[in-house]
């Protein structure tokens, strides 16, 4: 008797043919099987979408915040930039009005020489 019952287990699934298409023959157990393993494929993919979800909104905060540091540099890079220039131009003219004085001093000595 069990021989009977594990002989007819093996010969499901069958693949029918009728006319030009394919049926499976398959016992309920099997199906049941079939479904359950169908179900939990489904939760496995639905959580791992939403780990997916989850670590892609944390890739997002990380990448706008490398975005506002490298913002914030490119600032501090630009005001040091344009602060050196002034600097320069402050020095520039420094030197620019200590040669006026001297070349006024020559001149007022100058004037007073030839009095």
């Amino acid at each position: 008797m069990i021989l009977v019952s594990v002989s007819s287990y093996s010969q499901y699934p069958q693949i029918k043919k009728i006319k030009d298409d394919s049926v499976v023959i398959m016992t309920i157990k099997q199906g049941n099987e079939i479904n359950a393993l169908y179900k939990g494929y489904n939760k496995t993919i639905d959580s791992l979408k939403n780990k997916s979800i989850k670590d892609d909104s944390l890739l997002n905060v990380y990448i706008y915040k490398a975005n506002k540091l490298e913002n914030y540099k490119y600032r501090y890079e630009a005001n040091m930039e344009t602060y050196q220039a002034r600097e320069r131009e402050l020095e520039k003219m420094d030197k620019y009005h200590a040669w006026q004085k001297i070349i006024l001093i020559f001149l007022v000595v100058f004037q007073f020489s030839q009095l």
